[in-house]
């Protein structure tokens, strides 16, 4: 079956999802197969384990479209040099098609994914089977007090919440949402251990693309994907929020600035989460979650600082932040972080500025930021060739962080801060001053640690030099 040609802003580029035994209605879709080994399996008896309900129809059909919106948006390049936005459109079958076809639902459905993505989306929806699976009722373990629902990622921020969670809340049980690949809760530490499996749920997506080599590897639409699950195991479990742990300058510094062409990154944006609860009140009512961002005003230095005082750090060394894959080195053993990413500075800068003692245990590939060329930075057990991609990423990694810094010292009111502070206040309140106020304040802190940071390397350092040559 010949797929089509995508050409941006003019054609679709249509998929239609197929249940087991469906045929295809669209004759130029690119299919995608719902069932075991398929393009999306789906297994969601692991949110009923632990949940005070089963799985309503529903649920299964949300499982289904977010699973859809996570393949279509892992197969189709964005064509870069056309621009950055691509136009999906999908047929997806669900039991309640009256309900997802209403101008309501799809309305708020195409909003949320267009400010998570920045493309053009359209859902069609067709009619499925009844799942018989889902009446059947499942005898449920006591869970306790289960109203923190957390994704987990396995990072330093989603780490800090958790062990914030244990530590301040010790009637609390968490529920914690990770990757289907993710094995950090299981090996954060010794003492962390312990702690989880007493007090501690953790389920795994139960829909996910199949694994493999995707066309595509920016993957905005995951995170629909992974809120939604979790969104479904609050509801499931009668909490009422969503944890966000991200900290400000994760969940803010990508939007304020944006990388190239690229679609500001709103993965853990206020601007995000409201539109992705309005979309799920379209489908549930007032039952639809709510999503709590406690660290959107903290710098992460300032979270890690808060569990160093109080004693709580853990094994924080085992979570990752580095959004790299190190495989396509071919070497083995290498250390799971390349140290030059947004997310490895933004990391080093964190324990440098609030764990000083920490500063030189943690293991990067490109380790010696004192060095005068990346190429020299290299950990010299590994013998790695530095590409000139791995320039590139490093120079976005540090400048990234620099400009944020220098918007701190933009004058009274740059316009990229009356933009975001616009974008929060129409989202969660607390009126635009206020709320430009808080922004200031964050990048101030944010551009004080950087100075701080950048200050402890010498003048001969490539990444001091990269600085001076902005």
């Amino acid at each position: 079956m010949s797929k089509p040609v995508l050409s941006l802003c003019d054609m679709p580029h249509e998929f239609e999802m197929l249940l087991p035994g469906a045929t295809q209605q669209w004759p130029n879709a690119t299919p995608c197969r719902i069932q075991p080994r398929g393009d999306l399996e789906l297994n969601y008896s692991v949110l009923e384990k632990y949940c005070l309900r089963r799985l309503d129809e529903v649920d299964i059909d949300l499982l289904i479209v977010a699973g859809a919106v996570a393949f279509m948006d892992r197969t189709v390049r964005r064509r870069r040099s056309s621009g950055w936005q691509r136009q999906l459109r999908a047929c997806v079958p669900v039991h309640d098609v009256e309900r997802w076809s209403s101008v309501t639902v799809r309305r708020a459905l195409i909003e949320a994914l267009q400010t998570l993505t920045g493309d053009i989306w359209e859902f069609s929806f067709t009619t499925r089977p009844r799942d018989s699976r889902a009446l059947q009722l499942t005898i449920q373990p006591d869970v306790g007090a289960l109203d923190v629902v957390l994704p987990y990622s396995g990072g330093l921020d989603s780490f800090a919440e958790l062990q914030r969670v244990l530590v301040d809340r010790p009637t609390v049980r968490p529920f914690l949402i990770t990757t289907g690949h993710s094995n950090s809760v299981s090996s954060i530490s010794k003492g962390s251990v312990q702690a989880l499996h007493q007090r501690c749920y953790r389920v795994t997506l139960p829909i996910h693309p199949r694994a493999g080599k995707h066309a595509e590897s920016t993957g905005r639409g995951r995170t629909f994907l992974f809120y939604c699950v979790a969104a479904i195991a609050c509801k499931l479990a009668g909490a009422e929020a969503v944890t966000v742990p991200e900290s400000g300058q994760g969940a803010l510094g990508p939007s304020i600035i944006p990388y190239g062409n690229e679609h500001p990154h709103c993965s853990t944006h206020p601007k995000f989460t409201v539109r992705l609860h309005r979309f799920l009140r379209t489908i549930w009512g007032c039952n639809a979650p709510t999503f709590q961002h406690p660290h959107l005003w903290k710098t992460k230095g300032e979270v890690l600082r808060y569990l160093h005082e109080r004693g709580h750090l853990g094994d924080f060394r085992r979570t990752k932040s580095c959004a790299r894959n190190l495989r396509d080195k071919a070497v083995s053993g290498l250390p799971q972080h390349c140290g030059i990413c947004t997310g490895c500075i933004l990391r080093r800068l964190a324990i440098a500025v609030s764990l000083e003692d920490w500063s030189d245990q943690e293991p990067y590939l490109w380790s010696d930021l004192r060095a005068s060329t990346l190429a020299k930075s290299v950990l010299a057990k590994y013998h790695i060739q530095t590409k000139e991609n791995d320039w590139n990423i490093a120079i976005h990694g540090v400048l990234a962080h620099q400009h944020l810094a220098d918007i701190a010292t933009e004058g009274p009111n740059p316009s990229s801060v009356d933009q975001t502070a616009f974008e929060i206040d129409e989202a969660i309140g607390g009126g635009f001053t206020e709320t430009r106020t808080s922004i200031r304040g964050l990048l101030a802190r944010h551009s004080a640690e950087w100075k701080q940071f950048v200050g402890k390397l010498p003048s001969s350092s490539w990444l001091t030099e990269l600085i001076d040559q902005r």
